[in-house]
């Protein structure tokens, strides 16, 4: 059936109809922008979770660095004192090396 003049029907479809479709499209796709962009969004959830995959290997790295300096400070007091940490210490330090020892210098 063709619309009539002046009015915008077609079948059952009226303007006011079309308008609330509309606006309930419009009011979806901000929310579904938001979800997906926006400040607390999916995009931003996932750039949270790698940074924090990556701050938990850094943590583990400098664990195990923090670690090994305990060993060291430990090893080097005096009621303590570990001979060939003293030796490493004194030669990365220090320069120090025993004569039958040939040292490179890395740069």
């Amino acid at each position: 059936m063709a619309p009539s003049r002046g009015c915008f029907c077609y079948e059952g479809v009226s303007l006011n109809n079309v308008l609330y479709y509309l606006l309930a499209l419009l009011i979806l796709s901000y929310f579904l922008y938001h979800i997906a962009l926006g400040e607390r969004g999916a995009m931003e959830f996932f750039r949270i979770r790698d940074m924090i995959a990556s701050k938990v290997v850094e943590l583990q790295e400098l664990s195990e660095r923090n670690s090994y300096l305990e060993h060291v400070i430990c090893g080097l007091r005096a009621e303590s004192l570990d001979v060939e940490i003293l030796e490493e210490f004194a030669k990365l330090q220090l320069g120090l090396i025993n004569k039958d020892e040939m040292c490179f210098i890395l740069r």
